[in-house]
């Protein structure tokens, strides 16, 4: 077969000047030779190369490799899409040659600061055979075409470098064109008087622009585009019949904004439905309207749909969920605002790696769900006023809920009168709670059951009407710089071991005559509690029975300051109604703190408040 090029154009002579003018700024790359392997023939679309072996470049000053040959004067036109290139590799024809692949690597320089970076290495794979390969730039947001430099090797190497020496193979380089995406205006109801005959007439990437009024329809949309209301979400509602999605996208690559969503009857369908492979999606100012007995079960559904951005949603609907995600990746949800569900107002089932922040989410049954799922953060949200009218209130009504997950960060949320817990955490493990406030909940700050590995630091936890926090059947967890303040009982150890408690404020307001600032059940064994600041009430603040192997000390001494003087001993905790003589000053009391009928004994209590010592690292 001749080798054979795109058809020669203003665009593509353009192309050939250009890459050679700028040919010797990127790296030399090559090899040293190529008769075992090399590249046969590349093509995609119209284009083909079918370049042949044994480009040695003997005597070529121009470059310092001989597996090398220079194709900058051919163009290869891509789309910001998914595109299909398709390599067939030259091999030594030889039996051993059976137990080497042929490893691809193609680079484009996207950026165009003529270097190829790591992210910028868009296909490796080894192959005896030849292959055909996908090159991805549906990612690449463009304004105008860019024209660029392709790099493309193949060796015996599966991490051929794309600078230097790869030792015995070839490389080729190419000019590639990317073109910037043509997008086009279809009005409604200016030029189509349904919103789906506009989507059907629209080519990949148009924009389908919808003016104020009410749309009675159920909209499928299977190619990427942009669907937007001309003046917002006030003005343009669209509505179904019952067991329908207004909105439902199969295709990569579509954006939703400024629609409200109106239902008039109960349906068990999404407003809008992100399914299937419809990823690299968008929701943005979007509004929703129902009453409790007719509602939409889902505002938003994502199922099995990967980087989905979900923004200024605001739904006071009363159907289940507000947005609901399942076997899905890479989900950013952020600036909604949700009230109103039987259901939790955020819902994650085996979601992965996902972005929770700057919500408000109140007056559902749930707050916020993470269940089965991991690598998720929720942060700096507000979860009030959730609550369930279920008969075991224990099971619903969370600010938080995580269950069954791992690698979970909560920080910097409010958590306020919560029926029943500000944070729950079941049968979970690496879960970090930091920075939370967790108020006025019925029940709990924070209940932890079945969960290990957590790291519980600096979150305030004040005014809940049962316990502060609660940790049954869980292990090896870190609870440090807490405040516990005024709650019904400030903290409970429930058949939990290896623990640490440090640096942590229990406070207890005087008014309060429940005995128990601290429960320590007889089968909470190996934890250690030091350094931590029990401020009682009335009475003696202590409750259950201490295992001998709890330690209420630290385990070895440490150097720590105390009033601008430095010492080294083991330390306990600061008891108010602790004996706090201290006659040598060294901020240790003379006498231990002791709960004999508790088995509590505190070798080494503070006489001040664990503030006012530092610990030296």
């Amino acid at each position: 077969m001749k080798k054979i090029t795109t058809k020669i154009t203003a665009i593509t002579l353009m192309m050939a000047l250009y890459s050679a003018a700028y040919a010797q700024d990127y790296c030399e790359n090559g090899s040293y030779g190529n008769q075992f392997m090399w590249v046969e023939s590349i093509s995609s679309g119209p284009f083909v190369n079918d370049s042949g072996p044994f480009h040695n470049n003997y005597g070529d000053q121009d470059h310092l490799y001989i597996g090398y040959a220079d194709y900058t004067d051919q163009v290869i036109t891509w789309e910001t899409v998914s595109n299909t290139i398709e390599l067939i590799p030259g091999r030594f024809s030889h039996p051993v040659m059976n137990d080497y692949p042929t490893y691809w690597q193609l680079w484009i320089d996207l950026n165009a600061d003529q270097t190829f970076s790591d992210d910028e290495l868009l296909l490796s794979e080894g192959s005896l055979q030849t292959v055909i390969g996908s090159i991805d730039l549906s990612n690449l947001t463009l304004n105008s075409d860019l024209v660029t430099r392709m790099r493309l090797s193949a060796s015996f190497s599966p991490n051929a470098p794309e600078c230097g020496s790869l030792g015995n193979g070839e490389v080729e380089d190419y000019t590639v064109v990317i073109t910037a995406p043509v997008q086009n205006t279809l009005l409604v109801p200016g030029q189509y008087s349904k919103i789906q005959d506009a989507v059907d007439a629209a080519m990949p990437g148009d924009r389908v622009l919808v003016n104020s009024g009410t749309y009675y329809e159920d909209i499928v949309i299977d190619k990427p585009l942009l669907l937007e209301s001309n003046f917002g979400p006030s003005n343009t509602t669209i509505s179904t019949a019952a067991f329908k999605h207004p909105v439902w996208v199969k295709s990569p690559d579509v954006t939703i904004s400024g629609f409200n969503f109106l239902t008039t009857v109960r349906n068990s369908k999404a407003a809008i439905l992100f399914d299937q492979g419809a990823h690299d999606g968008q929701v943005t100012n979007v509004q929703c309207q129902a009453s409790a007995e007719e509602a939409y079960w889902y505002m938003v559904r994502v199922n099995m749909a990967n980087r989905i951005d979900i923004s200024g949603v605001q739904c006071d609907a009363g159907g289940i969920y507000g947005i609901y995600a399942q076997d899905a990746t890479d989900l950013s949800i952020t600036d909604v605002e949700i009230s109103g569900h039987t259901g939790a107002g955020i819902q994650l089932v085996r979601v992965e790696n996902a972005v929770v922040e700057n919500n408000f989410i109140h007056h559902n049954s749930d707050g916020i769900f993470v269940g089965s799922s991991q690598q998720i953060t929720v942060r700096n949200n507000a979860v009030n006023n959730n609550e369930s009218d279920v008969l075991d209130p224990l099971q619903y009504g969370s600010g938080i809920m995580v269950a069954v997950s791992t690698e979970i960060d909560l920080d910097n949320n409010l958590l306020d009168n919560n029926s029943s817990a500000g944070i729950k955490i079941i049968n979970s493990d690496f879960v970090a709670v930091t920075n939370n406030d967790s108020i006025n909940s019925r029940n709990s700050g924070l209940r932890v059951s079945d969960s290990n590995d957590l790291i519980i630091d600096n979150n305030l936890i004040q005014d809940n009407g049962q316990f502060g926090i609660y940790l049954i059947r869980s292990d090896d967890n870190q609870f440090t710089n807490n405040e516990v303040v005024k709650n019904n009982q400030s903290l409970v150890f429930w058949t939990s071991d290896n623990n640490t408690l440090f640096g942590n404020i229990l406070i207890e307001d005087e008014s309060n005559q429940n005995l128990c600032l601290f429960t320590i059940h007889v089968e909470s064994i190996n934890n250690q509690i030091y350094a931590n600041t029990f401020k009682y009430g009335s009475l003696d603040g202590f409750c259950g029975y201490s295992d001998e192997s709890n330690l209420w000390h630290a385990p070895e001494a440490i150097t720590y300051v105390y009033q601008d003087q430095t010492f080294f001993s083991q330390i306990g905790n600061y008891h108010s109604y602790g004996d706090h003589t201290d006659v040598n000053s060294d901020g240790i009391a003379d006498q231990p703190f002791t709960k004999s009928h508790l088995n509590i004994t505190d070798a080494f209590p503070l006489t001040h408040e664990f503030s006012e010592y530092v610990i030296e690292q």
